[in-house]
């Protein structure tokens, strides 16, 4: 993956069980069920910055001074590059822009990286159709057809 060379090591570890969605299709016991402390702290980190609202500070130079914090402990300038931080404000973006059902269940598997949050995304949506599929066959056999009447017979 292009993308794997510019996470560290320990964003690495759920690379195994996306590029197994990617070359299997979408099984969902691949994919990890539990976010890793690294994630939670940096989700959580990306979200006080992103909604710090301006009442939190006392005149604009606070703000920008606390927004300079908050970027510092989220994005890790002393330790990512300038390829990881792009990634992560991007991948931010990225999560913020998607429908609400898909954006919970992708944030629930805590993607590390842009490649990740997309085959996820696609997941959901392999997912959804699949779940709609069986519940349109479970109605489907639930109907009672009129004898002598074939299922996709086009009259009434």
């Amino acid at each position: 993956y292009f993308f794997a060379t510019f996470l560290p090591k320990r964003s690495r570890k759920g690379m195994h069980a996306v590029s197994n969605v990617i070359d299997m299709g979408f099984r969902e016991e691949m994919v990890p069920k539990t976010l890793d402390k690294d994630n939670i702290d940096t989700y959580a980190k990306c979200q006080c910055f992103w909604q710090f609202l301006y009442e939190e500070a006392k005149g604009p130079r606070e703000i920008f001074r606390h927004l300079w914090e908050l970027r510092l402990q989220w994005l890790k300038p002393e330790q990512n590059t300038k390829e990881q931080i792009l990634e992560l404000v991007i991948l931010e973006k990225f999560l913020s822009v998607l429908p609400l059902e898909m954006k919970t269940w992708v944030r629930a598997y805590g993607p590390a990286n842009c490649a990740q949050a997309v085959t996820l995304a696609e997941a959901f949506l392999v997912k959804e159709q699949k779940d709609r599929r069986q519940k349109d066959s479970l109605q489907l056999g639930t109907k009672k057809i009129p004898a002598g009447r074939k299922l996709d017979s086009p009259c009434c």
